[in-house]
């Protein structure tokens, strides 16, 4: 008996050999996924469908596949057609799509390659087929991208656009501000409530927190050489003011502090400007749970909120490392990959093996991708869960 634990409830899976079922259920599976919102993408005869947590099979394995979308199912049939279900499994959408995504009652679609729209939860169109490609709606706008030039916008629900001047890619957005970068090289920071535009000559412009804006200087690099410095320049959207500093390169805050950098050297400020960690690293990253990793006398660590290091690799063992996620972060050594807690001690010793340089714990569960049709779940107490080789779901 395995136990999956999806955070609020811990799920009862039997493994039956290379077949799995649930709360002794007499459907056996070929794969079941971890629990997300009471329910889980099981497998069978390579077709997919989903249970809930009282092992009802809400959607028969009849499809070529099955995705989580919010409080939806995105299902495709077997002429690779995409549709949309409600969390009983009953069609919202005839699978007639060759692609969909879904957010908050929106569905960007399309019947081929490009033509992309947007309709709603009873596959009425509210945007027509007419751009490249489309997101669905978040916050009362819409991601379209423009045929031929390849541009995009944004657009409400009547099509009227948000952008006067199209701009390359999707837009940073908060509240009540978006920003876009324009074809000349060029960026346009938009009034979301006024639509008043200001034009900046940099293509580096991005938001560092709800009310601070880069407008000048860099997140991306730090330059080291002094003739190639270009001071950092923030501007203040509820005072309205530019603020200069005399940095290379700040990257965002998180809990109220954001990393530096100058003359190649890391530390960082307060939302006050004022420099609370001294620069003294050759690399630094964002906080993440009031943890982030630096680079200190050639050796990768793991510093609090005060600078305070609380895990040091003096061994120089690491090969990667990953942010902080529910408590622990994720470092990778010869051994495999293991978990340091934000003590920095290792609570996991490194013995996982992932394709990817991206591993972190997420509702309760972490993957690992080992080679491209192995995968496999552990918990929180570093225990395998479910683990299947797409092999096992094929039919025979």
């Amino acid at each position: 008996m395995q136990l999956l634990d999806d955070l609020n409830a811990t799920y009862q899976i039997q493994m039956e050999g290379q077949k799995f079922s649930y709360l002794g259920s007499e459907n056996i599976f070929d794969s079941i996924t971890p629990f997300t919102n009471g329910y889980s993408i099981v497998s069978s005869s390579g077709r997919f469908g989903v249970i809930n947590t009282a092992g009802e099979q809400i959607i028969p394995c009849i499809y070529d596949l099955v995705e989580f979308a919010e409080d939806c199912f995105i299902i495709q049939n077997e002429n690779g057609r995409k549709g949309l279900t409600d969390q009983a499994g009953r069609i919202l959408i005839e699978p007639s799509y060759s692609e969909l995504d879904y957010h908050d009652g929106t569905a960007a679609v399309c019947y081929w390659w490009s033509d992309f729209g947007i309709v709603d939860l009873n596959d009425q169109l509210i945007i027509p087929m007419i751009y490249e490609n489309a997101s669905p709606f978040e916050n009362g706008w819409a991601w379209v991208q423009e045929k031929d030039t390849y541009l995009s916008n944004y657009i409400d629900r009547n099509g009227d656009l948000l952008f006067t001047d199209w701009i390359i890619g999707p837009a940073s957005m908060n509240d009540n501000y978006a920003i876009g970068d324009l074809e000349n090289g060029n960026s346009i920071l938009l009034n979301l409530n006024t639509k008043e535009s200001i034009y900046y000559r940099s293509a580096d412009v991005a938001f560092i927190n709800s009310r601070l804006v880069l407008t000048e200087g860099s997140y991306l690099f730090s330059p080291k050489d002094d003739t190639e410095r270009k001071p950092i320049k923030l501007y203040d959207i509820m005072n309205d003011a530019y603020i200069s500093l005399e940095y290379d390169t700040i990257q965002p805050f998180t809990f109220g502090l954001a990393a530096v950098c100058s003359k190649g050297k890391w530390g960082y400020i307060n939302e006050d400007y004022e420099l609370v960690i001294p620069l003294k690293y050759t690399r630094a990253s964002q906080f993440s749970e009031e943890r982030a990793w630096v680079v200190l006398d050639n050796n990768e660590a793991v510093i609090d909120l005060h600078g305070n290091v609380v895990f040091c690799d003096k061994e120089n063992a690491l090969i990667n490392s990953c942010v902080y996620s529910e408590g622990v972060a994720a470092i990778e050594t010869k051994d495999g990959w293991g978990f340091i807690n934000k003590d920095g001690k290792v609570v996991c010793e490194p013995q996982y093996r992932s394709d990817s340089n991206s591993v972190a714990f997420q509702n309760g569960f972490c993957n690992f991708f080992e080679g491209p049709y192995h995968s496999y779940y552990i918990d929180h107490c570093f225990q395998t869960i479910i683990e299947f080789d797409i092999y096992d779901t094929l039919a025979d």
